[in-house]
């Protein structure tokens, strides 16, 4: 299973007998990748395995909308235009297509920010150039502090979630790190009080990480 290539030529396979004949119009693609791919509710997936051993599943993209995925993982504001590596390994964790790494090594060539910002670091003269929110609750970024000495309560953490556009900072006293404390935090000391934003930011430690059940 794959999906076509319009760039590559088509072939007509027929075959009959005596009784009905029939036509397949093919394309020749790498073999070494039919094994890897599989369909998911009607989805096309690609299973690669991690150096770890697991298993993950990369949506394969369609060639129509590859540059649109690529530049909004690189450009938008919660992604922070990394650079080469980065970039191919946050978008090929999620999605898979071939020559994908020069898709998105071509893609970030082109970005005017990136340019930009390179240029100022090869001339002092340049103006710095930051990503910076517009708006309140724009983004806000979490992270965890400690251990600490803990306190009579059992708590030796604390938990910090800032407003990147305001700089409002709100601490948070707790016991662990764990994801669950996390997400109730996020959700009690901001979502509830200042509402729902439409970003957030963490260090990709593994308590922000792991997707949470009902």
């Amino acid at each position: 299973l794959a999906l076509p290539d319009f760039n590559k030529p088509f072939f007509l396979s027929t075959d009959a007998s005596e009784y009905c004949y029939g036509a397949v119009l093919e394309q020749q693609h790498d073999d070494r990748e039919y094994g890897n791919l599989s369909l998911v509710e009607n989805v096309l997936y690609r299973t690669l395995k991690n150096k770890d051993g697991s298993n993950v599943n990369q949506f394969v993209l369609p060639k129509q909308i590859q540059d649109k995925v690529i530049k909004h993982m690189h450009e938008t504001i919660y992604n922070g235009h990394l650079g080469r590596k980065k970039t191919i390994d946050k978008i090929t964790s999620r999605f898979y297509r071939l020559n994908f790494q020069t898709v998105v090594k071509k893609i970030i060539r082109e970005c005017e920010v990136c340019q930009k910002v390179k240029n100022t670091f090869s001339n002092k003269n340049d103006e710095f150039i930051y990503l910076k929110p517009s708006y309140v609750n724009e983004l806000i970024s979490t992270d965890f502090a400690g251990p600490f000495k803990e306190t009579k309560r059992g708590n030796k953490y604390f938990q910090i979630i800032i407003d990147h556009c305001s700089k409002v900072a709100k601490f948070c006293a707790t016991k662990n790190t764990q994801t669950e404390t996390a997400a109730d935090n996020v959700v009690d000391i901001w979502c509830c009080t200042d509402g729902i934003p439409d970003g957030i930011l963490s260090d990709q430690g593994t308590q922000f990480q792991i997707k949470l059940l009902d």
